[in-house]
């Protein structure tokens, strides 16, 4: 309790006036009075009486508390992961639950699929309860599938931060002015354009009078209209100084290119002396674009991974027939050795050659890479890889526009590696030049929104009227660039509906050919809904349709109803597939804030609903399907991209391991893709291969065993079988060296005439049945060839599948004959 008197002693001091400090230092003390002394002793005795009291309470304190054996230790202290733990369980839990509900789908697809294990109908009785589930042709354990989905989705929205670093901001050009020309630059601006007006008249009339349609003179028209445009933006003073600034490494790069297909080729073909010496070449041309190497855009190496990884087994036996697609080859061929020059101005515009619904421009690119690389496998098949390797750098071109540097590498990325064009890129097909084309679309797209100049317009037309003369699929980019436009250049003033219109010159001009052609609009309905009566009369049937296959579209970056065409299991690897669904989420989050989510949502919806449910197959077809994959790619590019960048602002001074991380998801990526692409893809179509693919895979064991032997396979048939595709495949193959050495021969009695029996006799004649033919007369003819000295030998696919054909030979090349379907064994 505070003392009253003490209190009343300290007044005066309080009170006193200020003294300054130096006086006050200088002062020498003064003794203390003797009142004063007292206080002092009394207010320390006070002091200790309170500190015993204090220790005296705290001993009390002490013996109440229990104490621990004496062989126990005492408490340890908390470690810093547990107190990490405990400060951040809550992101813990939603983490584990995030991961659990995207790997649990994955996982039990790859028990089906990749591992083989029967799981298929482990919750049969569960799925087929509900009708409309009964009806769909996906697994029974989807019922986990679509729950982890949901819960996904819901843990996504709920406790994920959103990721506002992944897009950039929105553009906000504003359309240059037209350059001021000289009265010559003028003049030769609107004499091109009156001279294309003109030719276009030409052409037009010409077709009328002699009731066909345009050639290419339309083409030179485009060109000089084309030209017209740009020297009217950009006067040749300008351009000439653009050209005169612009860098060394687009033609280094190109030279790099050329190098590394041939290179390719050489390694194709075995051709030994050639690969070391385009090796050699490769090299200095790598050598001199590496000082520019800071200058080439990240993409571009992309280009030259794709090079790569899409040429792999270019020559494969498993890739030899899918049965449609060597009609492409001898068009294209066709082209190169039986056309003229007229003929191809004449048929340029042409809406029907292969199969009369496949435009003649189409089958005019493939001929060209033929011309240049072989008019065999590789020369064929390399267009299609030579054109979805550049499809990478174009797709990179447009988000890089709208997104974070390293989301439209990412996205790049996995274009430049996907399985599905690994694998299907083999066929032959015209089919993904329309992947190639909405490349160029979407990267002019992004140009003409971001700068609004009039060339990019003019150019996106053209490159949307040439969608007209490829695979068909391309029809599908058409709306792409008009629903993006409308959110970035909305024709809202007259500026703007100038800028539309000069995009839609060059559209019609190369969509009027078609015009004079019906037969192009009366073949695009086959493989459409409209071609199935049973669904175009009947509403219900026509929903079932609709409904089932976007939700097979949807579903098909996980998994596939239908493994057809080499693609299996899955659109996207495994991995791929967890980081679309979370990339899906931040899409659909996004779309309320961002420009670009929004766009890029509605043009994906579109494709899924135009390329997945519009045709008329039960399931959506692997033939364009791959239209889908780059927004799939985008999808999983964000997600990576977007994770790396919270984990760096949450545990920021790691970039090293940072970088670790994302390379080794990155090779596990490719990892995936590969083995799906070609190992997958192998074991899921064990068993299927016809005697087109199997005797191209016998006859490149014959040139592994015996490459100098002279040897001549004879077909023995019926009339209405033939081996025009045997000898197709030996154009492509080359093999066997000579088309002298496939033979046929039409046996209709069970006896050879003494002419064949003869023939069939000597040691290097090898002999195979139709696998058609006649059983009763392949009995009668096989006790014919006993006695004439040859061994049978099934031929089969695996150890485990039955025989395609039966392969007749002579004592010396029984080595050859692969015994109970192993090919490993050697003689």
């Amino acid at each position: 309790m505070p003392n009253p008197k003490r209190r009343s002693s300290l007044l005066p001091w309080l009170r006193s006036p200020a003294v300054p400090l130096a006086e006050e230092a200088a002062r020498p003390p003064e003794p203390p009075a003797a009142d004063t002394a007292e206080e002092v002793r009394a207010l320390r005795a006070e002091v200790a009486a309170l500190r015993a009291e204090r220790d005296a309470l705290r001993a009390q304190l002490q013996a109440l508390q229990p104490q621990p054996p004496p062989d126990e230790p005492g408490p340890r202290p908390t470690p810093p992961w547990a107190a990490w733990a405990r400060r951040h369980a809550r992101a813990l839990a939603v983490g584990l639950g995030l991961i659990l509900s995207l790997v649990v789908p994955v996982w039990l697809i790859l028990r089906e699929r990749w591992l083989q294990e029967q799981i298929r109908d482990m919750l049969y009785r569960e799925w087929n309860a509900v009708p409309f589930f009964k009806t769909l042709a996906l697994p029974s354990y989807f019922l986990i599938v679509f729950a982890c989905l949901l819960a996904a989705l819901f843990i996504f929205l709920r406790w994920v931060p959103r990721d506002r670093e992944g897009y950039l901001p929105d553009p906000s050009p504003i359309a240059e002015p037209l350059p001021t020309l000289s009265p010559l630059e003028g003049w030769i601006c609107r004499g091109l354009q009156i001279a294309a007006v003109l030719l276009a008249m030409f052409s037009f009339g010409r077709a009328a009078l002699s009731q066909t349609y345009p050639g290419a003179e339309l083409l030179l028209a485009l060109l000089l209209y084309l030209l017209g445009r740009l020297l009217t933006e950009f006067p040749w003073v300008r351009l000439r100084a653009a050209l005169g600034r612009m860098p060394a490494w687009p033609w280094l790069f190109a030279l790099v290119i050329v190098a590394l297909t041939l290179f390719l080729r050489a390694l194709t073909w075995s051709q030994s002396a050639a690969a070391w010496g385009l090796g050699a070449f490769l090299a200095l041309a790598l050598a001199a674009l590496w000082p520019q190497r800071a200058r080439v855009p990240a993409a571009a190496w992309l280009v030259l991974l794709a090079l790569v990884l899409y040429s792999l087994q270019i020559l494969s036996w498993q890739f030899a027939a899918i049965g449609d697609e060597h009609s492409f080859y001898t068009y294209a061929r066709d082209q190169l050795e039986e056309f003229t020059f007229s003929t191809h101005v004449s048929r340029f515009f042409s809406g029907q050659a292969v199969y009369g619904s496949h435009p003649y421009f189409s089958s005019l690119i493939q001929a060209a890479f033929m011309g240049i690389l072989g008019k065999d496998a590789f020369g064929w098949r390399f267009s299609n890889i030579f054109l979805i390797s550049i499809a990478a750098a174009l797709f990179y071109a447009f988000f890089r526009r709208f997104t974070h540097p390293r989301t439209a590498f990412l996205t790049a990325f996995w274009m430049a590696c996907s399985h599905y064009l690994m694998a299907f890129s083999k066929i032959g097909y015209n089919n993904l030049q329309a992947l190639f084309l909405m490349g160029v679309v979407l990267a002019l797209t992004a140009e003409a929104a971001h700068t609004r100049r009039r060339m990019a317009y003019s150019l996106l037309g053209t490159a949307l009227g040439f969608c007209f003369y490829v695979y068909p699929a391309a029809l599908y980019v058409l709306p792409l660039p008009v629903v993006f436009l409308l959110f970035y250049d909305f024709p809202r003033d007259r500026q703007a509906w100038g800028r539309w219109w000069l995009m839609l010159t060059p559209l019609f001009l190369l969509l009027a050919p078609l015009v004079f052609q019906p037969g192009y609009w009366a073949e695009k309905i086959p493989g459409t809904f409209l071609n199935k009566p049973e669904l175009t009369t009947n509403g219900g049937s026509l929903g079932q349709h609709f409904l089932s296959n976007l939700l097979y579209s949807a579903l098909g970056y996980l998994y596939i109803p239908n493994e057809s065409h080499f693609v299996v299991s899955s659109y996207m690897d495994p991995l791929s597939g967890i980081l679309v669904t979370l990339g899906f989420f931040e899409l659909l989050r996004q779309a309320g804030r961002q420009r670009f989510a929004r766009a890029g949502l509605a043009c994906f919806a579109l494709l899924l609903i135009l390329v997945g449910t519009t045709h008329d197959r039960e399931f959506p077809a692997n033939t364009r399907m791959f239209m889908l994959l780059p927004f799939w790619a985008w999808m999983a590019a964000s997600a990576l991209d977007g994770w790396m960048r919270r984990w760096a602002n949450a545990w920021p001074g790691k970039p090293g391991l940072q970088r670790a991380v994302l390379g080794a998801v990155l090779l596990g990526v490719a990892a995936l893709n590969l083995y799906q692409g070609y190992g997958l893809s192998r074991l899921r179509t064990v068993g299927i291969p016809e005697i087109e693919v199997l005797f191209v895979r016998l006859l490149q064991r014959d040139h592994a065993l015996f490459a100098d032997a002279n040897k001549t396979y004879l077909f023995l048939t019926e009339e209405d079988w033939g081996i025009d595709g045997i000898r197709v495949l030996r154009d492509i193959y080359r093999l066997p060296p000579s088309q002298e050495q496939l033979d046929r021969a039409v046996v209709t009695e069970p006896k050879f005439s003494p002419e064949l029996a003869a023939r069939i006799r000597q040691p290097d004649v090898l002999v195979i049945f139709e696998p058609w033919m006649n059983e009763d007369l392949v009995v009668a003819l096989e006790g014919e060839m006993v006695r004439l000295g040859k061994y049978e030998c099934p031929v089969q696919d695996a150890v485990w599948t039955p025989p395609r054909f039966d392969l007749w030979t002579s004592r010396e090349w029984v080595a050859l004959c692969p015994r109970d379907g192993d090919w490993t064994a050697r003689p």
